[in-house]
């Protein structure tokens, strides 16, 4: 019996999702899935999203790059994608990380580049994608009780 699961298939359900650019009048809903872009330095020209067949509304995810280079030895457009929960390991994430990669190519960018969390579900995804550890960035906490008597 042939393997049907899509997430080992490698690509989401025909007819169960589409995947095209946003229309602008879905910009709200993707500043919903992706909120980081309202802080971008500047606004990516398109966004790519994912939603059930038959119902546009209906974004189940979403991705985009920004159209900046960072400033490092690996110049690269930052780019986010996220997939709701309930629809993760269905293709759909691997399928927009493909789009934003042809339209990486297009503007003769070769690579971009995630912020995400450097180890777990996230890490694995861009991984799996093809991206590789760059740099790693560690948060520090302080606990007020114990560091304002060493201050």
């Amino acid at each position: 019996m042939p393997d049907s699961h899509p997430a080992r298939a490698g690509a989401p359900t025909p007819g169960r999702f589409v995947i095209t650019q946003a229309p602008a009048g879905q910009a709200e809903a993707v500043l919903m899935l992706l909120p980081e872009l309202l802080s971008a330095e500047s606004v990516p020209k398109a966004w790519w999203v994912a939603h059930l067949a038959g119902r546009p509304e209906a974004l189940v995810a979403a991705a985009a790059f920004v159209p900046r280079l960072q400033d490092s030895e690996a110049p690269a457009f930052p780019c986010l994608v996220r997939v709701l929960p309930a629809y993760r390991r269905l293709g759909l994430g691997r399928t927009l990380v493909s789009r934003l990669a042809e339209d990486a190519a297009r503007w003769d960018v070769e690579a971009l580049a995630s912020w995400e969390a450097h180890q777990g579900a996230e890490a694995a995804f861009l991984q799996a994608t093809g991206f590789i550890p760059y740099l790693a960035i560690h948060q520090f906490v302080g606990d007020m009780a114990r560091a304002l008597p060493l201050c």
